[in-house]
């Protein structure tokens, strides 16, 4: 239970703090064969790795389903990413609409 606590606090911490938006993404792309019902439009996932990473040794993945843009935007937690060469992926809203 106090590791729980814990890792709450640390995740709304990380969250709470200034960060510096409009945070670098070095390459996106459309995801085809998917379209938003929210936006009539196909979602598209972000990439981020750190920049002084040499061999990326894990990937997390937010897809938009709670603030994953908020905290994978954050200055520090995009530090502390980067000390584990730990990759980012960010997909935007999406829903598959199968046609029907």
């Amino acid at each position: 239970m106090r590791l729980l606590r814990f890792l709450v606090f640390g995740i709304m911490s990380v969250i709470l703090l200034p960060s510096n938006m409009a945070a670098e993404w070095q390459w996106s792309v459309k995801i085809p064969g998917i379209v938003s019902n929210e936006t009539n439009d196909h979602p598209q996932a972000f990439l981020w790795i750190p920049s002084d990473c040499i061999q990326v040794k894990g990937v997390m993945i937010g897809t938009h389903n709670m603030t994953e843009e908020t905290l994978f935007e954050n200055a520090l937690f995009r530090e502390r990413m980067s000390e584990i060469d730990l990759a980012l992926i960010w997909i935007t809203r999406g829903g598959i609409r199968n046609g029907t």
